[in-house]
């Protein structure tokens, strides 16, 4: 399951149509070389505008992610922007099949802008 929550800010929401790549493995780097990869395909929520400012979404259709298991303590989840209009995440998080729980960060970054593009989060394993 993926968790995105949208900025609370003025132009922070899109219409774009938004997808993630996640990377996992004992080698990965910045770009997802030597890992294992899945794709989500479209982030969407049925008969709901997604993206929208301060909304906390969960997104459990993932693609070739939903039964992706984790070799590692870390992921590179590529977030991609196929619009034109930018969106800001004040947070983006994992949860696994097996209740996992992964919580996504850039360094020294509050939050995370993804303009037409796709920017690359660093996903670090929480011990609970």
């Amino acid at each position: 399951m993926a968790m995105l929550q949208v900025c609370d800010r003025y132009g922070a929401g899109t219409d774009a149509s938004l997808e993630m790549t996640i990377c996992d493995g004992p080698s990965v780097h910045s770009n997802g070389v030597g890992g294992r990869c899945c794709s989500t395909g479209e982030l969407d929520v049925p008969d709901e505008d997604d993206f929208e400012r301060g909304d906390f979404r969960l997104y459990k259709r993932l693609g070739s992610c939903a039964a992706f298991s984790l070799a590692g303590d870390s992921v590179v989840v590529s977030v991609a922007n196929r619009g034109a209009d930018g969106v800001c995440f004040s947070r983006v998080a994992l949860r696994t099949m097996s209740g996992e729980h992964l919580e996504c960060s850039i360094p020294q970054e509050e939050e995370f802008w993804v303009d037409n593009g796709t920017l690359d989060l660093r996903c670090q394993r929480l011990m609970l």
